[in-house]
């Protein structure tokens, strides 16, 4: 069997203790090249004796507002991401290469975007009121000079971002499949229940009643044979819950019941129609996701 597609979460991106670790160590590996300058550059107020003034502008100059650059860096990869559909890999040496390699222009771009931000938050903390194009060029301009100065920090810096998200998600992957391999074969008897609620109030309902999920303008909704109802966990949340009984996320805003499954047919260009029992509903489904839809059929018995 073909191995499945690994969803990707991009967990790190709210995990903040880390990111500024990894901003902090990125910061101090920048100062460092320093070391092979003449003069010692950005290092030198430490071998004139002003060690106290280094640990100043080390701290708010440079990691400050750093972690500015590496916030709208990582807000912007969480897009790009979207953009070029990097939110699934499959497993093996040469797609994690690829995978990579997509990425890096990514990272050449960025800094484009997001140093002259930082760069003009900087020049106006430490120069207002006195601002002026003389004070402002070429310091703090964008030029080759600065362009380099950031690309060789951020290409580590977001190569181990990207990295650390495989790595963490193919381990987490890997986890559910065992865990499917121990579960007992009858995968009719889901015994997961689901804080729910409408109107009249909450209620606990049983995942073995859901024909689909979808989200709908950041609200997301449990449908079953006889009603609607709401819930407070996120798509992504519900995903991870019900993986291993039979649910499948067809695309970014539905997650069907495999155990409803009726039948799949080709649409048009590049996308199916899915049929579920108990519904009229039509569901759209790319064709990047038919090899995983018909694996994970293939593994409930259900093709």
């Amino acid at each position: 069997m073909t191995p499945f597609e690994i969803p990707l979460y991009y967990r790190l991106y709210k995990k903040w203790r880390h990111v500024f670790i990894g901003t902090f160590w990125g910061v101090v590996f920048y100062l460092l090249i320093n070391l092979l300058r003449p003069d010692y550059g950005i290092l030198r107020p430490i071998f004139e004796g002003q060690i106290l003034t280094f640990i100043k502008d080390f701290f708010f100059y440079y990691l400050g507002f750093e972690w500015i650059s590496v916030f709208i860096f990582m807000k912007l990869s969480l897009v790009y991401v979207k953009v070029f559909k990097m939110e699934y890999i499959r497993p093996g040496w040469k797609s994690v290469l690829l995978f990579n390699f997509k990425y890096i222009p990514f990272i050449f771009v960025s800094i484009l975007l997001f140093a002259p931000v930082t760069n003009g938050i900087r020049y106006i903390v430490f120069n207002y009121p006195n601002l002026s194009w003389e004070t402002y060029f070429p310091e703090y301009f964008m030029q080759s000079r600065m362009y380099i100065r950031y690309l060789v920090p951020l290409f580590f810096l977001g190569m181990g971002y990207l990295n650390y998200t495989v790595f963490v998600d193919y381990n987490y992957w890997q986890n559910k499949r065992f865990k499917k391999k121990i579960q007992t074969k009858e995968k009719t008897k889901l015994h997961i229940k689901i804080p729910a609620f409408d109107h009249q109030g909450e209620t606990m309902l049983s995942a073995t009643d859901l024909i689909f999920i979808e989200t709908k303008n950041k609200n997301y909704f449990l449908h079953t044979k006889l009603e609607t109802l709401q819930t407070k966990s996120t798509i992504t949340e519900l995903e991870e819950l019900l993986d291993t009984e039979g649910f499948f996320r067809i695309n970014r805003a539905t997650l069907i019941n495999l155990k409803y499954f009726k039948n799949y047919a080709h649409w048009e260009y590049d996308k199916y129609i899915i049929r579920c029992l108990n519904t009229d509903k039509e569901f759209i489904m790319q064709r990047s996701r038919l090899k995983s839809f018909r694996e994970t059929l293939t593994e409930y018995n259900l093709s």
